[in-house]
């Protein structure tokens, strides 16, 4: 690892020398063949340019100082999202000099130059573009969109360009305005790839030919997507089609980091975790800044792809309780994890100048609201008004950052609160009751989201039979016989007996340390406590379910604890259950707690 101060010392001696190491001046050209193409269509691959390290750091730091200079100099307009001297006599230099190969398999082309400018995806590239696009602006028209007093017509992001009108004719001006431009400076622009979207009723007067570019009609479509972010007219929720697409996407990447279990073994849940965080995470609250959840729906088969990855995470089935995935895990559930990234966006608003584009949206969201219309303002309200425990206190007349960072943090809480209600109400959550989570100081405390140390158990056999005993997904009758299967009606929860002793009710506390009719379970609890050997003392004498918590806190006691679990339980599948006739169970009512209150599911 090369040390800051002699990297600083490199690239000064690079810029004040205009010149670059020669190993830095040769790139190497590659072909990525694009998701779904063929194979034999050039077309079909993504070219990319391997560069060396170094320059892509130098290159990336003078991006960073071209940026700002243009900036203070207001070269880039305010639609376009997004140093002088030596920085770009440099820059000029390492340009007309690199030198490019073609990497074929295992061969490689002679070197050439490029004759068409920077390379795609060089870090100044993008920068470089702005300050070339940056004298594109287009005459303002009465018909442009007006956000806070600011007519805007056109957006770009770097060389992906919206156009924007309220009328035809101010949409064609705008239209001819881009030819000219684009005429006038040599840029070619991709007709086949430029779209027409109408949102709201067509007037008589557009068809398929209204609307040209360099003589071209312009094709028409229902949807689009732009910087991630895909728009549909023909829905009533503008944002429905990135939901779908979105969910459809986050599905597909979570079935291929579990399609690594044929190849590793059981996906142990802290590389689960992390793989989720990197690769599904990213689709799953996209966008959630601008498409506010108003419309539940929507979000439900962004948060059945959350659910399904955890569930086959932990081990569990899908009947298993929606809390017990962020009780066990320590994600939050999406639902609210959309709403503070929401917020999040909200202190970036308030934090930007009042010329900027995204800050003039902001006030006419605050505009619209107080005159009772709908809008980003109200939407975001309503989800958390929403919000069912805990409920924070929001209110939109009366905006500040510090009044958000707490709505941030009141927000978690009710996260946390809800999860800890659902388990408080539930008979599933017996076990979980009461238990304490060590925190990073090695203090026991509450905590009701968290990833909990007995996930870390290496054998995945042994560790998903301690998440099944804790979590009620196990084989036991308490959960058996807890729901009505074909004919068999639903078994009040005193009825399901042990079926090795048949005088207490069979559920894991029992079957763990309180059973004594069986030879072969007592010769098992008594191997178990064995192994355990002098620490086994400090449990002697404790309440059973103070030993369950005590035993999954002492990362010397999960391990083995975690293989009695599973060998306890296949010694029960051994011997057949106890079942009540069903007529005994007539007129029975069941266990009220036996519930889940689906009226609040829909945050979690």
């Amino acid at each position: 690892m090369i040390p800051n101060d002699e990297l600083v010392r490199l690239f000064r001696a690079c810029v004040e020398a205009r010149e670059s190491p020669s190993a830095w001046l040769l790139a190497k050209i590659v072909g990525i063949l694009k998701h779904h193409k063929p194979g034999d269509d050039p077309d079909s691959y993504r070219i990319i340019g391997l560069e060396s390290d170094l320059l892509k750091t130098l290159t990336l730091l003078a991006a960073i100082c071209l940026r700002a200079w243009m900036a203070e100099n207001d070269i880039i307009p305010q639609s376009q999202n997004g140093v002088g001297g030596p920085i770009f006599d440099w820059l000029r230099k390492v340009c007309s000099t690199l030198r490019y190969m073609v990497s074929l398999e295992d061969e490689l082309s002679d070197e050439f130059c490029s004759l068409t400018g920077i390379l795609a995806g060089d870090s100044a590239s993008p920068d470089l573009w702005n300050a070339f696009l940056g004298d594109f602006r287009p005459p303002k028209h009465k018909d442009d969109i007006i956000l806070d007093g600011t007519a805007i017509g056109n957006l770009e992001h770097a060389d992906d360009m919206v156009l924007v009108s309220t009328s035809p004719e101010g949409m064609q001006l705008k239209l001819q305005c881009l030819e000219n431009y684009s005429r006038e400076n040599y840029i070619l622009v991709n007709v086949s790839k430029t779209f027409m979207m109408l949102d709201g009723a067509c007037p008589a007067t557009v068809n398929s030919s209204t609307f040209t570019l360099n003589g071209t009609p312009i094709k028409w479509t229902d949807n689009y997507t732009y910087v991630g972010v895909t728009f549909a007219s023909g829905h009533r929720n503008i944002f429905a089609l990135h939901y779908e697409k979105k969910a459809a996407k986050a599905k597909s990447v979570a079935g291929s980091i579990f399609s690594v279990e044929s190849f590793v073994g059981s996906l142990p849940p802290l590389q689960g975790l992390r793989l989720y965080n990197a690769r599904v995470d990213s689709h799953l609250p996209a966008a959630c800044k601008v498409a506010i959840d108003v419309a539940m729906p929507l979000l439900k088969p962004l948060q059945a792809v959350q659910h399904t990855f955890l569930q086959r995470l932990i081990g569990l089935n899908p009947r298993a309780m929606r809390a017990f995935l962020f009780s066990e895990s320590g994600l939050l559930p999406l639902a609210y994890r959309r709403i503070i990234l929401a917020l999040r966006y909200l202190l970036y608003l308030l934090s930007l100048p009042s010329h900027h584009l995204a800050a003039c949206a902001w006030k006419d969201s605050q505009q619209l609201f107080y005159g009772g219309k709908a809008c980003w303002l109200g939407d975001l309200a309503i989800v958390i008004q929403k919000i069912p425990f805990k409920k924070p206190i929001f209110n939109p007349l009366d905006v500040d950052p510090e009044s958000v960072k707490a709505l941030i943090d009141e927000v978690a809480l009710a996260a946390a609160e809800h999860v800890d209600e659902a388990l408080r109400n539930s008979s599933k959550a017996r076990l979980l009751c009461g238990r304490k989570h060590q925190n990073e100081d090695g203090v026991l405390e509450h905590r009701a989201l968290a990833l909990r140390p007995y996930l870390l158990v290496p054998e995945p056999k042994h560790r998903k039979a301690l998440a099944a005993l804790l979590l009620a997904d196990h084989t036991l009758a308490e959960v058996r016989l807890r729901y009505q299967e074909r004919r068999q009606p639903s078994v009040p929860r005193e009825w399901r007996l042990c079926r090795l002793c048949g005088d207490e009710i069979e559920e894991p506390l029992h079957a763990l340390f309180l059973c004594s009719n069986s030879s072969a379970l007592v010769a098992l609890r008594t191997s178990f406590w064995d192994k355990c050997g002098a620490g086994a003392v400090a449990y002697r004498g404790l309440a059973p379910l103070e030993t369950l918590h005590r035993l999954l806190l002492d990362a010397k006691m999960v391990n083995k604890f975690a293989r009695f679990c599973c060998l306890m339980l296949e010694l029960d599948d051994t011997v057949p259950m106890f079942v009540p006739a069903a007529d005994w169970l007539r007129g029975v009512l069941a266990d009220p707690t036996d519930r889940r209150l689906h009226s609040l599911d829909f945050m979690l």
